[in-house]
């Protein structure tokens, strides 16, 4: 009965973690934030708890022992996957994902994304656009320097970036 709970478990927290993980990545869902610990706090409880159950039945039963390693191994495997994924939407979180687009009719050089992690990019053709992922360091405002005919120009594009941690924000360069 231990094996088949510890498979059901270990498949349905996977699915679950999967789905929730998939729906933020393209929806950056403020709700998912907020159900995600709860669901990793209830998934990892039971997992390491049939994990443990299943640890003393291999030490304590001799029959079945091939049947309960290889069910502790597969919820060996899901505790190993839901750190990766833990760990993949902490790095979500923390990155606000910029796409720049060039349309002062114009090739761009030197371009700085100042606020977060600096970027750099040292062209941005005519009506190209190119996409960075900057990491949030503290609460401040996301400026772009850039050259355009020898000039520099500055230019805010995203404000509080700690708000908006995980999101990603199109801005479109425009000629003044």
């Amino acid at each position: 009965m231990i094996n088949k709970t510890g498979i059901y478990t270990a498949v349905l927290t996977f699915l679950i973690s999967t789905v929730l993980l998939i729906i933020y990545y393209f929806t950056n869902s403020p709700v998912i934030i907020l159900i995600a610990p709860i669901f990793i706090a209830i998934a990892a409880i039971l997992n390491i708890g049939i994990l443990f159950l299943l640890v003393i039945r291999v030490v304590n039963r001799k029959n079945k022992r091939k049947k309960h390693l290889k069910t502790s191994g597969l919820m060996l495997l899901n505790i190993s996957i839901a750190l990766l994924y833990f760990k993949f939407a902490m790095f979500l979180i923390n990155h606000m994902v910029i796409t720049l687009v060039n349309n002062t009719g114009e090739t761009l050089t030197d371009i700085k994304i100042i606020g977060g992690e600096t970027k750099t990019i040292d062209r941005l053709g005519i009506g190209k656009k190119d996409i960075e992922w900057i990491y949030i360091v503290k609460d401040n405002s996301l400026s772009l320097e850039y050259k355009i005919d020898n000039e520099v120009r500055k230019e805010k594009v995203h404000g509080y970036t700690i708000g908006y941690s995980g999101k990603r924000i199109k801005y479109s360069i425009e000629k003044k």
